[in-house]
């Protein structure tokens, strides 16, 4: 997919390039904006939850590796993760209701 800077750069003005830059950019506001939402989910679980999910998914460690870290077994940490992302899940589907009902500002 060609960037913004890429339809710039090339001096492109068609219809098509137009649609690509606005395409690229709402792709950015909706990954910041889930980014964000993510974020803030995570901030609203528990200490462990949010330990455990962000070691896991935003750090890149392995369940071992976190094992070790927290002097845990792996099948501890995998527990704890599947709990972590049912909570994860039952808050992210709350906040994006209470968003969706809220409607624009």
């Amino acid at each position: 997919r060609m960037r913004i800077a890429e339809c710039r750069i090339k001096g492109e003005n068609s219809p098509h390039s137009e649609f690509l830059i606005l395409h690229s950019a709402l792709d950015s506001l909706a990954a910041a904006e889930m980014a964000t939402l993510v974020r803030a989910t995570l901030t609203e679980l528990p200490g462990e939850y949010e330990s455990v999910l962000t070691a896991k998914y935003l750090d890149g460690e392995s369940v071992e590796q976190i094992a070790n870290q927290e002097r845990s077994t792996v099948t501890a940490v995998r527990s704890r993760l599947a709990r972590a992302r049912q909570a994860f899940r039952q808050l992210l589907l709350r906040c994006s209701a209470f968003a969706a009902d809220k409607g624009p500002s």
